[in-house]
């Protein structure tokens, strides 16, 4: 039995993974907020009340609510000492995390982390050797993002929500310390470059230092394509991916091109379900950690510290 809090549409992608594998799926929802439940989502049963949620014998407990509540709520669930999957990032500040402590496990909502393309990149990135560099690129054009909604009233584009390019597209920063390993130095810029209706980053630009290896990292709210691309220089040749294609591709120094990833029709989201069911079962398995989300989250809170602009005449 799994107990998830927040059905908004991460929370219900979530809950159709878990009943499609014939899990009972409990909500814990706001009158405020409830509505009216999709067919396929007609097998969740619903609490309104947070102690006959909390008093259920569950498995493991999804919180999916906004970002601004996630460390209240994660106080919460933590007292059961029950597998926790926590959607991406951890919190709105590391201020409010850093003294929980728990004995359960805790998994963070990176889902590109089980995407069977960055699966692949990872097991070839021995292939190319000591890597030198590496070029982590995001961007989505706001307004067409998701076309059923006012972008302007959603939490991504409202600073009291914590929205955002740099956080609501902080998979890219993830990527990073999955792929190469925690990062050591940072600068980074983080602006409102365009005419948007929001009161948020639309475009931020962050250079990792992990040991010798540098990251460049490019999110932003403004590019019509809607693209999500990276590429890894190292010794012995290059590794390229593009979300777009599904594909990777690895190139040595010799020019020459092997595909080393094509789609397979696999989706992140039920991969990483699957993962916190495993989770949830006792057993292995590969996922985000609580450390590795509060990395994320203080790259996150560097990079807006930071204002790497300076005047030219001196």
């Amino acid at each position: 039995m799994i107990g998830i809090i927040g059905l908004g549409s991460i929370g219900q992608r979530h809950a159709k993974a878990l009943l499609r594998k014939g899990v009972d799926v409990h909500a814990l929802r706001t009158l405020k907020g409830a509505k009216a439940l999709p067919e396929e989502l007609s097998g969740i049963i619903q609490h309104f009340e947070e102690k006959e949620f909390y008093d259920l014998p569950l498995d493991g407990i999804i919180i999916a609510n906004p970002t601004s509540l996630h460390a209240k709520t994660l106080r919460k669930a933590a007292a059961i000492s029950k597998p926790i999957f926590i959607e991406k990032p951890l919190a709105s500040s590391m201020a409010e995390i850093e003294d929980i402590k728990t004995t359960a496990q805790v998994m963070v909502g990176y889902n590109l982390r089980h995407h069977p393309l960055i699966v692949s990149v990872k097991r070839h990135l021995p292939d190319i050797g000591t890597i030198y560099k590496a070029n982590l690129y995001c961007g989505q054009y706001l307004p067409s993002w998701h076309p059923y909604t006012d972008y302007r009233k959603e939490y991504y584009a409202q600073k009291k929500l914590r929205g955002g390019a740099l956080r609501t597209m902080s998979h890219d920063i993830d990527l990073a310390i999955h792929l190469f390993g925690k990062p050591n130095e940072i600068i980074a810029t983080v602006d409102k470059i365009s005419d948007l209706e929001i009161d948020v980053d639309d475009h931020a630009q962050i250079l990792l230092k992990t040991g010798n290896t540098i990251i460049n990292i490019e999110d932003n709210y403004l590019d019509p394509t809607g693209e999500r691309k990276g590429t890894i220089i190292g010794r012995e040749g290059m590794i390229t991916y593009s979300f777009a294609t599904g594909k990777a591709h690895l190139i040595s120094l010799d020019k020459k091109k092997e595909t080393i990833h094509e789609p397979d029709g696999t989706d992140s989201y039920e991969e990483q379900m699957r993962a916190f069911r495993e989770i949830v079962k006792g057993k292995e398995a590969s996922y985000c950690t609580i450390e590795e989300g509060k990395e994320t989250l203080k790259i996150i809170e560097a990079a807006e510290r930071q204002q790497a602009w300076k005047n030219i005449e001196g």
